[in-house]
């Protein structure tokens, strides 16, 4: 990458400047690896810009949300970091193929995209005065919470990693990724989760590349069931968000709940 020339500016405006070309970068990072590769496996239908543009709009929403109750809490650099944190924080995607199904390597994925963000935080760095040592660990502690577990009792998905003393930026971070059911609603919800299904499902993902005519009856019965096994873990895992919001959401003010 060549280097970011930036006049004499304030400290301010060239964060600002700085912010959104890692933005940009980022972002044109992951329209070439996942949606415009050589190899179509690797065009991935929901960990895309689509999602990530998603992620940044509904982070940026939430931190405003907590800004307009407290404005000691949540400042615009804040504001600024949960942005970058939020676009790189699926910026890498490696993947095994599993039985048909892709097997993201999770954790390893977001442990890598930290590092990602922190290596252009470094790279456009003039000085401790721009992206402070402390703000690149809460880059990375708002990436990394990201990896997800998995609560067998309420069928959802969970961020172990997330807590009542994460920062703001995390909690918000942490919150757009997972909970569009509760911000977006519902159409964005299925759409997405549509969009998950086939990319995890390789071989149905084959399939509706290919065409579904040549499909045994037991193969359409297996896609069949496989379908509607996850209409009803959708199901499940919104019921399990709604049980864990409140605990998600107790490091913020109560009128930024609200």
């Amino acid at each position: 990458m060549s280097e970011i020339y930036l006049p004499e500016i304030s400290r301010e405006i060239q964060r600002e400047v700085l912010v959104k070309h890692g933005i940009n970068e980022a972002l044109l990072a992951i329209r070439y690896n996942f949606e415009q590769n050589a190899n179509p496996l690797n065009n991935l239908p929901y960990h895309n810009q689509e999602h990530t543009r998603r992620v940044i709009r509904r982070t940026t929403s939430i931190l405003r949300a907590i800004q307009s109750v407290d404005p000691f809490l949540v400042k615009k650099e804040d504001i600024e970091l949960g942005q970058l944190a939020s676009v790189y924080h699926d910026i890498v995607q490696e993947w095994e193929e599993v039985g048909g199904k892709r097997k993201r390597f999770i954790g390893e994925n977001e442990r890598k995209s930290a590092e990602m963000a922190l290596s252009f935080m470094d790279r456009v760095n003039k000085s401790d005065d721009i992206f402070s040592d402390t703000d690149k660990l809460i880059v990375k502690e708002a990436i990394e919470v990201t990896i997800p577990g998995f609560d067998q009792k309420l069928g959802t998905v969970t961020q172990p990693f997330l807590s009542s003393e994460s920062s703001p930026i995390t909690i918000a971070v942490a919150l757009a990724d997972i909970g569009s059911c509760g911000i977006d609603g519902p159409s964005i919800f299925l759409g997405e989760g549509d969009a998950l299904f086939r990319e995890e499902n390789l071989d149905i993902l084959r399939t509706l590349g290919e065409g579904v005519q040549n499909l045994t009856p037991e193969q359409r019965e297996s896609f069949r069931e496989r379908m509607l096994n996850w209409s009803k873990f959708q199901l499940r895992f919104v019921e399990g968000r709604q049980a864990l919001l409140e605990s998600d959401l107790s490091g913020i003010p109560q009128p930024a709940k609200d």
